[in-house]
Formats: structure tokens, sequence, C-alpha cells
């Protein structure tokens, strides 16, 4: 059976799984670390489909998002009905989401 990553179940599954796997954690740390505010424009950076990853534990200001409600999660909304005016974001970054996504132009 299928695991439903776009429920509570599912996001506290993802999060256990995240953190098990040494090289999955690992994958998503570099990425974290890449994205400190030193590498990209001054403002807030939104973090798309943020589901069970941790982003505040490497950029604590970062505005984490999903789908779904659930611990970590700041904005609930979905990535093709982006509620920020244009220019009002420094960055939006993701990771393991675009494929979520049914529409992504």
């Amino acid at each position: 059976m299928a695991m439903d990553f776009d429920s509570q179940k599912g996001l506290k599954k993802h999060r256990e799984i995240i953190r098990k796997k040494s090289f999955l954690n690992r994958v998503y740390r570099d990425f974290y670390e890449r994205l400190r505010p030193k590498h990209i424009p001054k403002g807030p950076i939104v973090e798309l489909g943020s589901g069970g990853g941790f982003i505040r534990k490497v950029i604590p200001k970062a505005i984490t998002s999903d789908v779904i409600a659930g611990p970590g999660i700041d904005k609930v909304f979905s990535a093709e009905k982006i509620p920020y005016k244009d220019s009002s974001v420094a960055a939006f970054v993701m990771i393991d989401v675009l494929h979520h996504i049914k529409d992504p132009e």
C-alpha cells in the first residue's frame, strides 16, 4: 500500500524517513546550507512543500509551507496558487516537490 504523503500521517512518516536515512538527511542539509541567506537576495525565503524537511534548523527565518497543515508548517497553500504578491519574496525553494505539482507552469 502506497503512503499518501499529502496527509498528516504522511508528513510524520516523511519526517521520520529524512531523519533516519543519513544520506537523505545529508542531501537536505547540504541543499539548505547552500541556500543560506548570503547566497540569495535579502527578504523572505519561502520553502514550498516543506513536508518533513527541516529548513529552519539551517535558515531559522524561512517560512515553511505545504498543501496540508502539520507540525512545523507555517502556511498552507498549493504551489499552483502562491498567496504572495509579485516581488514580495526573495526566494522560493523546494526539494523533491516539482513532480507533485500537477500544472507547474
